[in-house]
């Protein structure tokens, strides 16, 4: 069996370089053929026809077993027809067909001309009894109409099994911010962020996704908690947004939400919490959420597209703060979708948000001029180019490009920031009571990161009616960025007013860590016989983060620093997969599923920051002011407590670290109670 898996590896990897493929379908309409006597027709013509697809319909041919699969469709609504010489033409309309799901279409021919034909008008059944994952999708009607305040991840929290981690943020209360979520014990780097089937995650945080996605601009949004496919590397949420993409008629959307002041906002202010210090409750300033959008035909059924602009404003102020914690982001979406010949499509996606904050942090004992901000350069900008063909109805192959490209920056509020090596620069450090918790004269150290991720993708999927094989390639890259400055390179540090201590910065630090390669290669099978869908598949993951020979200048309390490249470990790791589902009484209305999966732990240049000598460091060391003149000055300090300051540290990663990976299991059951509402069960180790 081990041979078996290496030799599915290979093939994997040849097929990949060999083929130009694709990234994750989005949806597929599977099904079978039969006659009024319930024997199945080989050679039926189906074909699905949806005004979401540019190209207008899709065909396949059903196999000798008498099933059909039609896949990488857009969700939307589709016509099915099914058609041979001999037989009636069927027809079922109204089939909704949404993100990452297969729709089961049955068709069922009676002996006549082909002239005549039968509709048969209802939606498709409720549950997915062909794919082992679960897949929960939000589509534009409830997008609009749940309370989530535009945010993709508060979107997320309201499905069953998806949790939060970090802020809450009620109908945008939460003032624009981010926040986490997992699944099933997962970490929230395990969540994988796609657009349109390709990864979009950062260089951000373990490679969290970090977007601030533009809502307008998403059909729909699709949560996959549990076996998700070889496809991808972990094994938390794989949500993919399905983004707008215009059409044949020009159709324009403004949406326009607004709280404008305090007012609209009630308290839980009492007597006692006054009597207890309270004067100010927590309050939502005002919060606004603008955005117009318009899509249509640069020609018809050749050229469409699709532009978004957005504007939102969360202002809020915490409980006996002074200022606001203000929020801006200003947001565009573009996307352009062209089809030149039947066979093949081109997408090309581009969203640029520039997001500003007036004062990052607040609190009641924080004064203002320590509030640090975040300037307009805090800009995300994510780019797709994407090239799908339908070689043959049996044979499709595309490839793509994805760009996230992210400016993180937290600055000293105007007139903080002095030059270094003046008079101001020493007398501006940061001030910080250890007892009150008090912070005033300056802010934070000031920190930058740059962090630019590129995803090249492709796979060749080849799909008969009951079988579907697909292989790809997934090559990640990039590099990210830390800088940091601080006046006087230092916090002075008081207890109840009294000087106590200082801590020293190794500022100001330039470090640099590239991505070479977040590799992997899958391949993805899945049979139907009968009743039974059965997905087995293999991954191979490699990655490769370094950190180089670089140099930083010399700062107050350390000199200028060079430093020879470190050693980091490169990751090889397979990870099998294996999904079930069954169509328990054949009608595709109740599913039993579960798998078994090896999902490794997401990684990115975090791993070799932790080793980088230039990495932030600090020293701690006692002050007395001995002169009174509240500035820190050298020959008030105390001996250091970091031998190792300045000089870089000297951990180093074990030669034979093996990357760190989970295994999955999981059963359950879903079950369709009426033409509207289903329901379901599983269970997660």
């Amino acid at each position: 069996m081990r041979i078996r898996f290496v030799t599915l590896g290979l093939l994997a990897a040849l097929l990949s370089v060999f083929l130009p493929a694709a990234a994750v379908a989005q949806s597929s309409i599977a099904g079978s053929v039969k006659d009024d006597t319930g024997a199945v027709l080989p050679g039926v013509t189906v074909e699905a026809s949806s005004p979401a697809l540019i190209e207008k319909s899709r065909t396949v041919i059903s196999d000798a077993s008498g099933q059909f699969k039609i896949v990488d469709l857009r969700p939307g609504v589709y016509a099915v027809v099914f058609t041979l010489q001999g037989f009636n033409t069927y027809r079922r309309e109204g089939i909704t067909l949404t993100a990452n799901a297969t729709a089961t279409v049955n068709g069922e021919m009676k002996v006549g001309s082909i002239e005549e034909s039968i509709t048969v008008t209802g939606e498709a059944p409720l549950v997915d009894v062909q794919n082992a994952g679960r897949s929960q999708v939000v589509n534009r009607e409830l997008l609009d109409t749940v309370p989530t305040g535009g945010q993709v991840w508060q979107v997320g929290f309201t499905l069953p099994g998806v949790v939060q981690v970090g802020r809450s943020d009620v109908g945008g209360a939460g003032g624009i911010q981010q926040t986490r979520m997992s699944t099933h014990g997962s970490t929230i780097s395990d969540t994988t962020t796609s657009l349109d089937g390709m990864e979009t995650n950062s260089m951000h945080g373990w490679a969290q996704s970090s977007q601030y996605w533009n809502d307008a601009a998403i059909q729909e949004m699709a949560f996959q908690t549990s076996n998700v496919g070889a496809e991808s590397q972990t094994g938390g949420i794989l949500l993919n947004l399905i983004p707008q993409q215009g059409g044949n008629q020009f159709r324009g959307d403004i949406d326009a939400r607004s709280i404008p002041n305090d007012s609209f906002q009630g308290n839980n202010m009492t007597p006692n919490l006054k009597s207890l210090g309270v004067n100010t409750p927590n309050k939502v300033l005002r919060l606004h959420d603008y955005s117009f959008s318009l899509g249509g035909p640069v020609r018809r059924d050749l050229l469409w597209f699709f532009a978004s602009v957005r504007y939102q404003q969360g202002d809020t102020q915490a409980q006996d703060v002074t200022y606001p914690e203000d929020n801006k982001a200003k947001t565009f979406s573009g996307r352009m979708t062209w089809q030149p010949q039947t066979k093949n499509k081109f997408t090309f996606f581009f969203e640029d948000t520039k997001k500003t904050k007036g004062h990052e942090t607040s609190g009641p004992f924080i004064a203002e001029e320590a509030a640090n901000m975040r300037p307009g350069q805090h800009q995300y900008h994510v780019a797709q180019a994407k090239w799908t063909s339908t070689v043959s109805p049996r044979f499709l192959v595309d490839a793509g490009w994805s760009l996230s490209d992210i400016t993180w920056n937290v600055d000293y509020r105007p007139g903080i920031a002095q030059e270094r090596g003046t008079p101001l620069w020493y007398s501006m450090a940061s001030h910080q009571d250890r007892t009150t918790g008090a912070l005033w004269v300056a802010g934070a150290p000031g920190t930058l990161t740059l962090g630019v991720r590129q995803v090249l993708a492709s796979s060749a999927t080849y799909v008969t009616g009951s079988h579907s094989l697909k292989t790809g390639l997934q090559w990640s890259y990039g590099a990210r960025r830390n800088e940091r400055y601080a006046n006087a390179d230092l916090t002075q540090r008081y207890l109840n007013g009294v000087p106590d201590s200082v801590l020293l910065y190794n500022t100001p630090n330039n470090a640099t860590n590239p991505l070479k390669a977040d590799l992997g290669l899958y391949i993805q099978d899945s049979w139907t016989l009968k009743h039974v869908t059965i997905s087995p598949g293999l991954r191979y993951d490699y990655f490769n983060t370094t950190s180089p020979a670089q140099s930083s200048e010399a700062g107050r309390f350390v000199a200028a620093r060079q430093f020879a490249a470190v050693p980091i470990p490169t990751f090889h790791d397979l990870s099998p997969r294996l999904g079930v589902a069954y169509d328990i009484f054949g009608n595709g209305k109740t599913a039993l599923h579960g798998g078994i999966n090896k999902y490794v732990e997401r990684m990115a240049p975090d791993f070799s920051i932790r080793y980088n000598p230039i990495s932030p460091d600090m020293d701690t060391r006692t002050w007395n002011d001995a002169n009174r003149d509240g500035v820190a000055q050298e020959n008030e300090f105390g001996p250091s407590q970091n031998l190792r300051f300045g000089i870089g540290s000297s951990t180093r990663p074990d030669a034979n670290l093996k990357r760190p990976y989970n295994i999955e299991y999981n059963v359950g059951v879903d079950h369709q109670l009426t033409a509207s509402i289903s329901g379901g069960f599983s269970y997660y180790r």
